[in-house]
């Protein structure tokens, strides 16, 4: 998995925007989820969800399978995307 800066870098690339990535705190967290288009008071899930995932409690593989890096760079499944919006 690329480190965070990286993924951001290769985004802006595809999108031709100085993209940075950043940590937000978790006071944050709610009014970041609303920029994301969940409306104002109902962002409780999504923060729980986060908090689940963040702690250990949400495991988000699958028991026993095996993680297999893929081969496919962030940059082209940002390009590859971006292709199919504007397609």
């Amino acid at each position: 998995m690329l480190p965070r800066p990286q993924v951001a870098e290769q985004l802006g690339e595809v999108l031709n925007l100085d993209v940075k990535a950043f940590a937000v705190p978790r006071a944050g967290w709610a009014k970041a989820f609303e920029q994301f288009g969940i409306p104002k008071g109902h962002t409780g899930p999504a923060e729980e969800m986060f908090e689940a995932v963040n702690a250990g409690w949400m495991d988000l593989g699958v028991k026993g399978t095996e993680h297999v890096a893929g081969a496919t760079s962030a940059r082209d499944v940002f390009a590859a995307a971006q292709n199919a919006v504007t397609a």
